[in-house]
């Protein structure tokens, strides 16, 4: 809604606020909405109070009051009480801003706050030293809205609104995973309805630690009133300040917002960074980005700035080296050893290629996984390169006076982004430093400190139809001009590390290369591309057995799909009446789904809400099973919230349906093996994990002789 004149199309009273000011009064928070508020309120605090602490809540505007203020200000003032971790103050009183008044607080949060909210240079300056001499500044949604006549508010908070082209269900993805504030989130995107804004100057992620954005992969980026041209459309950030710490998150126009519990969680832990309890990084993005990491730990040298060691020439591509006997393979390494040593040679710790139409990639001997690389290159007039990345084309480099789009895109993907999100290349003839990030499919490259592929899929060139390969060599391509390559360095993460928001426990199910760690009839299920695929001839089965645990996995199914997830099952040979099914099956569109459909768990609780995605697309599960609690969250929406103790009869769901289980669920075992359910039709799994919630918590409950033996797999 427009700010100028959305008052006349607020049906509410104008009052007069503080003397000095009019602005629009929203209704107070039903009774209803309270209940919801705190029960969405996390339990305790991120952190406990180092003290007492006080918040300001300052609700006051000049320009459009938003209808959600008063529910954000009782979200806040129940956030404090429910978690003991401040003592809120509201109000609307600018005189709250004089020194002596604004000394009581540890922070000050601009609730929604618009328009120029006080003239006064006294309480400008009150503000401003208050902050900057270690206090705290926390804004909600408009409160980047307000006081556009004083730059230094703007500067200090980080930036000014510019428009919100979307006020609808976006996807949000977390820019840092690993940071304090984002551990609501697990890692992992997640999609919200509200208006998101855009910013301008003095927004930039050179001041901010931005910790959520705007996934424009997955956003309408047609819709009217878009500015910025480089895709960057922060939703929340951390900054320092002098010695103050800032927090804003622009989430807050709607009023469901305030008792979603996750963003609850998200807001309690950027309060109390600004109060400052919560110790968190604020090291700006673009330099935290520029950083080969916290400590050097990890990174290796793949250039030793004296020789070819550890690098070979190109033999074809993944698929014809596929092809190839061992014998074969070895003739054709030979040969292309012979012509990248013609071609490719080390100056002054620079590795160099000549440019000649006839040469060969420079190629890693090893392969790599899921890694961070750093790599400086340098081209000559018309010069044309890539990064080849698990073997497969590439980060594109080339002249940018050519090339206007400028390097870092990945040139050769069809389906998802290709070209970089601005221009970030140095003239020719300078160096020029690329920091690539590759997990799984997506790949974030930073140019010269500048994010210029943020989060991409990676397409497979070589087989249109697959992802791109687990592993793969990394190659410097060479194209017929010369290059200069030096400084190279990669830093592999272990895939446990992935999505796991830096809490310990996360264990892969599934390396991605054979199936270590499962059983099966041979033949009936296979590794393909990272992918455990189902060939056909029995179910497959973890090694190990778990009793509480959350597992995290991806699943792609095909039309008419019938197969599920497994869990706590005693014994495999009986695994209906000993074991507990999610249903895994080909049910998208459906408009009314029941017992045996999609994420169902089976033949006893259907899913709230249908979000199986189509055939051939990836669907995404995480599974969490502790004590007689089940909950199924798939595609980002949570679908089963189940207590199996509430299932007290054989054969007789809570609803008084029927299932088929002889035991009542409440008596099904509670530890067990995971499987995947062979029933005929095609389907695939990949990006298995698990954390044992017991591990976790310091005790195990696993009885004596459960573990990692082998299972005996029946015959069906």
């Amino acid at each position: 809604m427009g700010r100028a004149k959305a008052a006349m199309f607020v049906l509410v009273s104008i009052v007069l606020v503080c003397g000095t000011s009019t602005s629009v009064k929203a209704d107070k928070p039903t009774p209803e909405q309270i209940e919801k508020i705190k029960a969405a309120a996390p339990e305790k605090a991120a952190v406990k109070p180092q003290m007492p602490r006080k918040l300001l809540v300052f609700n006051l505007c000049k320009g459009f009051r938003h209808g959600a203020i008063p529910l954000g200000a009782k979200a806040l003032e129940i956030l404090g009480e429910k978690t003991g971790a401040y003592e809120t103050v509201l109000s609307e009183d600018v005189s709250m801003f004089t020194p002596e008044k604004l000394q009581q607080f540890a922070a000050v949060c601009f609730n929604n706050c618009t328009g120029e909210l006080f003239d006064d240079p006294a309480l400008k300056k009150s503000l401003l030293e208050f902050v900057k001499g270690g206090k705290g500044l926390i804004g909600i949604h408009a409160a980047t809205d307000c006081f556009y006549k004083w730059p230094e508010f703007g500067e200090m908070m980080g930036g000014y609104f510019d428009g919100h082209p979307w006020n609808e269900t976006v996807t949000v993805k977390i820019d840092d995973r690993d940071h304090p504030i984002n551990a609501a989130f697990g890692g992992k995107p997640f999609q919200i309805a509200d208006e998101i804004y855009q910013f301008r100057d003095p927004y930039s992620r050179h001041k901010l630690r931005v910790l959520l954005s705007l996934d424009t992969g997955k956003t309408n980026m047609k819709k009217r009133g878009i500015k910025r041209t480089d895709g960057d459309f922060a939703v929340s950030w951390v900054r320092q300040y002098g010695k103050g710490r800032v927090f804003y998150c622009s989430l807050g126009h709607r009023n469901d917002i305030f008792w979603n519990p996750t963003v609850l969680r998200h807001y309690l832990a950027g309060i109390q960074y600004a109060l400052g309890d919560l110790k968190a990084d604020a090291t700006p993005s673009a330099k935290k980005a520029s950083e080969p990491s916290d400590d050097q730990a990890g990174w290796i040298p793949l250039f030793n700035g004296k020789d070819l060691t550890g690098w070979k020439g190109l033999v074809g591509s993944p698929v014809t080296r596929a092809k190839m006997s061992p014998a074969e393979l070895a003739e054709a390494q030979a040969a292309a050893d012979r012509k990248m040593r013609e071609h490719w040679k080390v100056e002054n710790g620079v590795l160099i290629f000549d440019g000649s139409h006839d040469g060969s990639h420079l190629c890693t001997v090893k392969d790599y996984g899921n890694f961070e690389l750093l790599v400086d290159c340098k081209i000559e007039p018309g010069g044309d390169s890539g990064i080849y990345l698990r073997g497969s084309p590439q980060v594109q480099i080339w002249d940018v006076a050519q090339h206007p789009e400028g390097s870092g895109g990945l040139y050769n993907n069809q389906n998802h982004p290709n070209q970089p999100l601005k221009a970030a290349d140095k003239p020719v003839g300078e160096w020029n430093t690329f920091r690539i990030k590759m997990v799984g499919e997506r790949v974030t490259v930073h140019l010269n400190d500048v994010l210029v592929t943020d989060d991409v899929v990676m397409e497979n060139y070589w087989e249109r139809g697959k992802p791109i390969y687990p592993t793969g060599q990394i190659e410097l391509q060479s194209h017929g001009s010369k290059l200069y390559f030096k400084n190279i360095r990669i830093r592999e993460i272990p895939r446990g590390h992935i999505g796991d928001a830096g809490v310990a426990g996360w264990i892969p199910l599934f390396n991605g290369k054979d199936l270590t760690g499962w059983t099966c009839k041979p033949g009936a299920w296979a590794a393909e591309d990272g992918v455990l695929t189902r060939k056909g001839g029995s179910d497959i089965w973890t090694d190990g057995q778990f009793d509480d645990f959350v597992l995290d996995l991806e699943f792609k199914v095909g039309p008419g799909t019938n197969s599920g997830v497994f869990f706590r099952t005693a014994d495999i040979r009986d695994c209906v009446q000993t074991g507990i099914e999610m249903q895994v099956l080909d049910s998208y569109g459906k408009a009314t789904v029941g017992k045996h459909d999609c994420g169902a768990i089976y033949d006893c609780l259907a899913p709230s809400k249908n979000t199986a995605k189509p055939p051939g697309e990836w669907n995404h599960v995480v599974l969490t099973c502790q004590g007689s609690k089940i909950t199924v969250v798939m595609n980002g929406e949570q679908i089963i919230d189940m207590d199996l103790d509430q299932w007290t009869e054989p054969h007789k769901n809570p609803d008084g349906s029927k299932n088929k289980f002889g035991t009542a669920y409440k008596d099904m075992p509670r530890v067990g093996h995971i499987g995947f359910q062979d029933h005929g039709k095609p389907v695939w799994y990949r990006n298995i994990r698990i954390k044992r919630l017991d591990q976790v918590h310091g005790r195990s409950r696993v009885p004596a002789g459960v573990g990692s033996g082998r299972i005996r797999v029946p015959h069906r």
